[in-house]
Formats: C-alpha cells, sequence, structure tokens
C-alpha cells in the first residue's frame, strides 16, 4: 500500500556541494570568469571581502547546491546568474532566484548554510515548495 501525505505536507530536495577554495584563487584575476559565473550584486560584494576566494568559493558551493535541490542542475532549466545568494544585514545566506527561474520551479523557498574550513567551502540547501 502506497503511502500518502496530508495537503499541508511540502516534500523537501536537499542539495549539498563541497568545492576546493583553490579552484576559484587561481582564478581571480580572470574577471571574466567571475562575470559569467556570478551576478552583478555578487560580484560588488566580493569587492568588500578580504577573502575573495573562499567568499566566491561558498557562494559557487551554494548555487550548485540550489541546483541540485532543484533536480535539474545547470543547463537549459538553469542558468548560473539565475541564482542568486546573497546575505542579509546579520550575514544569513538567502537565496533568490530570477523571476523566470522562480516560476520555471513552481515557486521554490529555500533554507542555505555555507560553511568554509580549510581548504574547503560547503553549502546545504533544503528546498521548500
Amino acid at each position: 500500500m502506497r503511502k500518502t501525505f496530508p495537503d499541508e505536507f511540502d516534500p523537501l530536495n536537499v542539495g549539498v556541494d563541497l568545492v576546493l577554495i583553490k579552484r576559484f584563487e587561481e582564478k581571480l584575476e580572470n574577471r571574466k570568469f567571475f562575470e559569467k559565473l556570478f551576478t552583478v550584486d555578487e560580484l560588488r560584494i566580493a569587492e568588500d571581502r578580504a577573502r575573495k576566494a573562499e567568499y566566491f568559493a561558498g557562494r559557487w558551493a551554494a548555487k550548485e547546491a540550489v541546483a541540485k535541490a532543484l533536480g535539474c542542475g545547470f543547463g537549459e532549466n538553469l542558468g548560473f546568474k539565475e541564482v542568486e545568494v546573497l546575505a542579509d544585514v546579520e550575514r544569513r545566506p538567502y537565496v533568490l532566484l530570477s523571476e523566470e527561474a522562480y516560476l520555471r520551479h513552481h515557486h521554490p523557498r529555500f533554507h542555505i548554510s555555507i560553511s568554509h574550513e580549510g581548504d574547503y567551502a560547503i553549502a546545504m540547501v533544503i528546498l521548500k515548495r
């Protein structure tokens, strides 16, 4: 017998990604590389950061985790810049999707955590539809 859940039950999806910070250290002088992956606001925030490679690695891990939680990865259904990872005044990260991606993926809401340790950045995303 198949179990069913009440209507108020919202299924959750999870995405996680681990990134080697050195990958971004090696590219810091290549502005075009970052412009391809990150939004104007994400790039602007990075300018004020002392550890830019760590910032970019964490944000990239977060974007990848979002794509995994959505179950689509990056490609036709989701572009790199359609996922924006910003922070509130208390520096808690949050995810914004472009309007098109938000509609295409049925109005998702995200909970996100980003962490850095040593050579790595990791992000975990919980998606609630």
